[in-house]
C-alpha cells in the first residue's frame, strides 16, 4: 500500500483556506479604496456590494475556522488533499494549500502588481 502524497488534518486544511479568504478581503479593501477615488459619484452606490462582499468573506473565514476548531473536525486527516484540491483551477493557490510557507504574492506586499 502506498503512503499518501499530501496528508492533511481537516482543521489544517480549512485554516488555509480562511487565510487565504483574508488574503482575499485585504484584496477587496484595495479595490474598495480606488473605486472611492473615481471621479464619478454615480460609482459609490457599488461600495456597499464591495462592503457586502468584504464582510461576507470575513464571516466565511471565522466559519471556516470554528469549524476546523470543533471537536468534531478537529482530529480528521484527509490522507490525500490532491483530490480535494483538484477542481481549485489556480496552480499557486493549490500549492499554498498544500504547503502555507509558499506566500502569495498580495501577502507578501514586495512584489509589483502587474495590472491587465
Amino acid at each position: 500500500m502506498n503512503a499518501p502524497r499530501h496528508p492533511i488534518l481537516a482543521a489544517d486544511l480549512m485554516d488555509r483556506i480562511a487565510h487565504e479568504i483574508e488574503l482575499c478581503r485585504v484584496l477587496v479593501t484595495s479595490v474598495e479604496n480606488a473605486v472611492e477615488r473615481l471621479p464619478d459619484p454615480t460609482s459609490l452606490p457599488d461600495l456597499q456590494d464591495i462592503d457586502l462582499l468584504h464582510q461576507t468573506l470575513g464571516d466565511l473565514a471565522y466559519l471556516l475556522r470554528a469549524m476546523g476548531e470543533s471537536d468534531v473536525l478537529a482530529p480528521v486527516v484527509f490522507g490525500d488533499v490532491d483530490p480535494l484540491l483538484a477542481p481549485v483551477r489556480l496552480g499557486a493557490l493549490r500549492t499554498r494549500l498544500r504547503n502555507p510557507h509558499n506566500a502569495p504574492y498580495h501577502a507578501r506586499r514586495d512584489q509589483p502588481v502587474e495590472l491587465f
